[in-house]
């Protein structure tokens, strides 16, 4: 009976070391499964945002998809791309760009660079708060009409100058170094698409204003490919 019992709790003890490890097994494969989900999920949001750089000329339309796609990946219910305006009068303000609200504002609201926003831009570094309401800005729009739990910023370089900010709000859960990480992936290419806007419209400003230059001079212009075709003139070559 002696050695009955003692084989039972062998067996026992056997058993339960196996249901262990079988738990440890199934809880590592349950980890390495959300992994690679979340995963699948970075990599499918940073090719849409790339793609919104590629297909969009206009900065407000890729910053409303790059926008979009980093609320959802995180999680957020909130968000705005803000870009930095001319200083007035020492005070410096943030014009939104895009914006994924609760509400719609009557126009793109303007806001002072203060508080959680001034430190991402003066340090350059991204920076979160999961108590926004110890931060002292609980009235700053364009985030005025709800309540806001906690905040992330993260800001657009150019340069290595900040030019932008990328802001997303409400998360559920609070905003961790993981979400700094997602969203600077989503600052950086925002960021292309804030540049390359800004490029084009410097050379659109510049071609026109050659452009009244050439019109208007009384020598005459005229502009030839490699074939030796002409392709421009202006009206003092038809004189």
């Amino acid at each position: 009976l002696a050695q009955l019992m003692l084989r039972f709790f062998h067996q026992r003890d056997e058993l339960r070391e196996e249901i262990i490890e079988r738990a440890k097994t199934q809880d590592a494969l349950r980890v390495a499964l959300e992994e690679s989900r979340r995963s699948e999920a970075e990599t499918a949001s940073l090719l849409g945002a790339s793609r919104a750089v590629l297909e969009h000329n206009d900065f407000q339309a890729a910053a409303r998809s790059i926008l979009q796609l980093s609320i959802q990946l995180s999680g957020s219910a909130a968000g705005f791309i803000a870009e930095l305006e001319a200083q007035e009068h020492n005070h410096a303000n943030l014009r939104v760009t895009s914006y994924v609200l609760p509400f719609s504002p009557p126009a793109p609201p303007v806001m002072p660079l203060s508080g959680v926003y001034e430190e991402a831009y003066l340090t350059g570094t991204p920076c979160y708060r999961n108590d926004f309401s110890r931060d002292g800005q609980t009235g700053a729009l364009p985030l005025e009409h709800i309540a806001i739990e906690n905040i992330l910023c993260v800001p657009l370089l150019i340069n290595r100058e900040p030019a932008a900010l990328l802001v997303l709000a409400n998360k559920p859960s609070g905003f961790t170094d993981n979400d700094i990480r997602m969203a600077s992936a989503f600052s950086e290419l925002a960021s292309v698409a804030l540049l390359n806007s800004r490029t084009l419209e410097s050379l659109e400003i510049s071609e026109e204003r050659f452009r009244s230059v050439v019109e208007t001079a009384r020598d005459a212009i005229i502009s030839v490919n490699t074939n030796d075709r002409i392709i421009f003139w202006n009206r003092g070559a038809e004189l």
